[in-house]
């Protein structure tokens, strides 16, 4: 749960499905994608926010392709697109406004062209208040969809479908996700999943023999990780109880680092010795793994300060250390709340210039490897970093990591790819790393490719606990010369 300082939601999407697509003023050629968690990113809000009852003045919140940019750059590939169902849908089972629907899929689809994730967010907390949702977060029982005299089941289940229709048609469709409702709360939770199983039985009948969205589920409560246990949700959102043809759903939770968990805009956070204990993140990832499912943090941000980075830090390596691999379930991704050209100077706004600036400068860049600005072509040399550290690297030589110096956070992948087209400049081609330990000691090591076309490391011997090793196998999309140079650290 987060507390806006604007009120809420708002998302309006139209009968075409051929909306323009905006082309951003500048864009990476390649998107940064990751092997381990590989949806990173960032909610882009304004869609939702309910500041006044002037359509004219709502559609100037909706966020851009442009808000995304900086971001794109960043190494984020993943972005949440809030909205509310009431202004999507003015009035209960009746036409799209189009006005609003043409704007935010506009935003939509462009984010797609260019290759991005999104999240289509329907953020109305399991309420429908025709007219102004801004009273939707608040701890009330009114207007709660299922309810007698409110929107019901089935309303809520055509609505989704007829957004899926849209996204079912777009050329880009597979890189879609459909959060079918942001932060449930003060209702009964077998309702809130009556209605989210309606939802997914009416997008999987649009799909069809189609593609199959990946859907996200949201718990009572506001979804908190926290309290996932203690409030309920275990026993009513598990494997058991969701209802999915498909088989391609996973939870969705939310975390704030504020004393009640509400994403409060001024207040302090926990001090970070007390965070993992509060968050009951242990418990969480058993209740994964007991269940066989995924999950992703679809929000969690603070103010920015020394106490409120360490909080951020520590989730994020949490997330990592517990991600879904090929041998348990865990985290598919996260994004972090919020950005938007809106939001001001609203405490959580991590855009650029806005007060959270700093936790994206210094604390997210280090979960996400810098984007290319370079046409990339065939991965042709990977490093994985399955170490502890978070590994700094400089590039030389050749079109890969547009950007002379980055990191790359455990459990991340770095590559070494050809130009475009293709073709291999016959060069030494390399990326150098570099560790500092505690004590303040350096070294350097590196991977890459030598002109006649061999795999090279150095060095070969460990460092305070670690060696860099050739690994058994690897994704790559080429082999040149005659050793594929894939390599990894590890603990030694």
């Amino acid at each position: 749960m987060k507390t806006l300082i604007k009120t809420i939601l708002l998302l309006t999407t139209s009968l075409s499905i051929n909306a323009l697509a905006d082309t951003p003023s500048a864009w990476p050629k390649q998107l940064s994608y990751y092997d381990s968690m590989p949806f990173r990113g960032v909610n882009l809000s304004g869609a939702e926010f309910a500041p006044t009852a002037k359509p004219a003045d709502q559609i100037t919140l909706i966020p851009t392709i442009e808000d995304g940019v900086p971001f794109a750059f960043a190494g984020m590939n993943t972005f949440r697109v809030p909205f509310a169902w009431e202004y999507l849908q003015p009035d209960l089972n009746g036409d799209f406004d189009l006005s609003y629907s043409t704007a935010l899929y506009n935003t939509i689809d462009s984010l797609l062209n260019q290759g991005a994730f999104v999240i289509v967010d329907m953020h109305d907390y399991m309420r429908y208040t025709k007219g102004d949702p801004s009273t939707n977060p608040q701890g009330s029982n009114q207007n709660i969809i299922g309810t007698p005299g409110n929107a019901s089941t089935t309303s809520y289940a055509n609505a989704w479908a007829e957004i899926a229709k849209h996204f079912n048609n777009n050329p880009n469709t597979k890189n879609v996700i459909f959060d079918l409702m942001n932060e449930p709360h003060d209702m009964d939770s077998q309702l809130a999943l009556q209605n989210e199983n309606a939802a997914i039985q009416a997008i999987r009948a649009i799909e069809g023999n189609g593609y199959h969205h990946l859907i996200l589920i949201e718990g009572n409560a506001y979804s908190g990780m926290h309290s996932w246990n203690s409030s309920g949700n275990a026993q009513v959102f598990n494997s058991t109880n969701i209802q999915d043809s498909a088989n391609n759903y996973a939870i969705n939770v939310h975390q704030y680092f504020d004393q009640n968990f509400s994403g409060s805009e001024y207040a302090d956070c926990l001090p970070t010795d007390q965070l993992e204990q509060q968050l009951n993140l242990p418990d969480f990832v058993n209740f994964l793994n007991s269940n066989k499912l995924n999950a992703m943090v679809t929000e969690f941000g603070s103010k920015d300060s020394p106490t409120c980075r360490a909080d951020m830090a520590r989730l994020l390596m949490d997330l990592q250390q517990n991600a879904a691999d090929g041998t348990r379930q865990g985290f598919i991704g996260w994004t972090a709340w919020s950005a938007g050209h809106a939001w001001g100077n609203y405490q959580l706004n991590l855009s650029y210039g806005g007060p959270a600036q700093g936790l994206m400068d210094n604390i997210l860049s280090q979960f996400i490897t810098k984007a290319g600005n370079l046409p990339y072509g065939l991965r042709i040399a990977s490093l994985k970093n399955n170490s502890n550290y978070t590994l700094q690297y400089s590039s030389s030589v050749g079109g890969f990591q547009t950007y002379t110096t980055g990191n790359i956070a455990p459990g991340q992948t770095a590559y070494i790819y050809t130009l475009s087209n293709g073709t291999w400049q016959k060069q030494q081609t390399q990326i150098t790393y570099q560790i500092t330990d505690q004590s303040g000691s350096t070294t350097y090591f590196g991977f890459g490719l030598n002109n006649q076309g061999y795999g090279f490391f150095y060095p070969a011997t460990a460092f305070d606990g670690l060696i860099l090793k050739k690994s058994s196998s690897c994704s790559l999309d080429k082999q040149i010369g005659y050793d594929s140079p894939c390599y990894e650290v590890d603990s030694n």
